[in-house]
This record gives structure tokens, sequence and C-alpha cells, in this order.
């Protein structure tokens, strides 16, 4: 994938993608489906974003198949797509901790790469 962003995309369930600025770069893990005129993204921990994408996402659309978007959080609830990742039967219960648990501050730095990790020290 050749990413537009400068910075690394962060995993984030639908709580944690609430706390993150307008345009981050992001990976929230879940189900794909269609409503209506957009994407909907089911996250692990229940949210529903909505996708916005200039190519269609339906050969990933389906209620057994996981995939993990990445994009730029563009809302509160919105996702701008940029690619995405089929990983087909997951724990969801299992992804959502493992997300959870990369944001602890006492963990980060187990998932942090060493070299962003020490260039944010001070």
């Amino acid at each position: 994938m050749a990413s537009s962003h400068s910075a690394i995309a962060q995993r984030v369930n639908g709580k944690l993608f609430q706390a993150v600025c307008h345009g981050a770069p992001v990976r929230v893990g879940g189900y794909l489906s269609e409503a209506d005129d957009h994407w909907k993204l089911r996250t692990t921990d229940g949210a529903d974003l909505t996708v916005t994408s200039r190519v269609t996402l339906e050969p990933y659309v389906s209620k057994t198949s996981f995939v993990e978007v990445v994009g730029k959080k563009a809302g509160d609830k919105h996702l701008e797509f940029e690619s995405v990742s089929v990983l087909g039967d997951a724990d969801t219960e299992l992804w959502n901790e493992h997300v959870h648990l990369m944001h602890l501050p006492a963990l980060r730095g187990l998932f942090v790469p060493a070299a962003l990790s020490e260039g944010t020290r001070k």
C-alpha cells in the first residue's frame, strides 16, 4: 500500500476512534457492510463508522470475513478509506482487547516501534 500519510496509522476501535484527531491516520478492524448510499464498518467494540471510498468495497463485504480498514478520520463516525486487508475469521473480542491494551500507557512501549518511541521521549 502506498500511503499518502507521513504518520503511521494507529490501530483503534470505535471508542478510541472518537479520541483521535480529525485527519489522523488509523487502522480499524471490523466487518464491512453496504448501507443505502455508503459503506459501514462495524468495529470490534460495536460502533458503526461510515466509510467513504472512491472504489467499490463490495468484494470485502461479508458478515463472516473480518477486515482491517486503513484510512483517516474524516469526522466523529466517518472514516475515509485508503486500503483494506481481509483477515478472514477472527476473534473480535480478542482483537478488541489487543487494541485496548496497545493504548495503555504501561504497555504502549511493547507495541510502538522503538524508533517512534525514542522520537517521542524528551
